[in-house]
């Protein structure tokens, strides 16, 4: 979702594809900061689709919840163990070359991860456990 909105936003001034996840992450921190926590979110619901269902990934706050149950929709978050995360990712980890975090600081951003999305999981129309 960041990258189309980066697109979007800068018409692609510089190609987002290009960027590191790092420099997408600091990006999207910086658009957050300027424009509203739930900016991407408004940015994916205001465009035009010709179907009835929509789906906007990576929801991770309160203001984006809350975005798309204003427009009328409803948020399905999927949530996975940890455990089972960190392997996951270790799994793509090892097919890739540009993933250079350790197992513990990969554990890190995932319990961070956790913790954001924890107090988020009553405000979900559906909650589905992914553990498989």
């Amino acid at each position: 979702m960041l990258r189309q909105a980066i697109r979007l936003l800068f018409d692609k001034e510089g190609n987002p594809d290009d960027m590191s996840p790092a420099e997408l992450a600091q990006l999207g921190i910086k658009i957050r900061e300027r424009y509203g926590q739930d900016y991407f979110t408004q940015l994916a619901i205001k465009q035009p689709i010709t179907t009835d269902l929509r789906v906007v990934n990576g929801l991770r706050r309160k203001e984006e919840f809350r975005a798309i149950h204003d427009a009328g929709g409803k948020v399905i978050l999927v949530i996975t163990d940890i455990a089972v995360s960190v392997d996951r990712v270790l799994s793509i980890r090892q097919r890739k070359t540009d993933l250079l975090m350790t197992r513990d600081e990969i554990l890190r951003h995932i319990q961070d991860e956790k913790n954001d999305l924890d107090p988020l999981t009553a405000e979900a129309d559906v909650v589905i456990v992914n553990n498989f």
